[in-house]
């Protein structure tokens, strides 16, 4: 039986870590947790003085607690041969990769974060799909990347 190659996949997709599915449970918690320690103290009773409804404020909390909720548990990255998808928390982009000087592994205490350095931009952008507790999971993130030619060729620091 002859050996074949190891063939680069087409596209790997990054699914949201661990980090981003607590931000996901834990933010909607807060708010709700928020919202009724104010209707427990009297804070959703209308005075003269308000300008907003109190309860239309507690709904606005819960409403973008759900959507931050939502945008945390859905964060991606597809890295392809042609370029990188990524979907954040707050922001989605895309970016070819002659526009990439770097993937930039970071350190921060427990995580492990990858940045993308963009060519004349002195601000990176965090791939935050591939944000992950340093170990195992950190190095299985970082083996994907290294599937991808374009995306192993500009990896910083392949080390977590």
């Amino acid at each position: 039986m002859p050996v074949e190659d190891a063939v680069a996949p087409a596209s790997v997709e990054l699914p949201v870590g661990l980090p981003g599915r607590l931000l996901a449970a834990v933010v909607p918690v807060v708010a709700f947790g928020l919202v009724a320690a104010s209707a427990r103290r009297g804070g959703l009773d209308a005075t003269d003085g308000d300008v907003v409804p109190p309860w239309v404020l507690a709904v606005a909390t819960l409403a973008g607690a759900l959507v931050l909720s939502w945008r945390a548990a859905t964060q991606r990255a597809v890295l392809d041969a042609a370029g990188l998808r990524c979907r954040n928390l707050l922001v989605s982009f895309e970016a070819d990769w002659d526009l990439v000087e770097v993937l930039r592994v970071e350190r921060r205490g427990p995580f492990v974060t990858v940045d993308l350095v963009l060519a004349n931009l002195r601000r990176s952008h965090r791939i935050g799909a591939a944000t992950r507790l340093a170990g195992p999971s950190a190095a299985q993130v970082l083996g994907l990347i290294r599937q991808v030619p374009a995306a192993s060729a500009r990896l910083g620091d392949p080390e977590p």
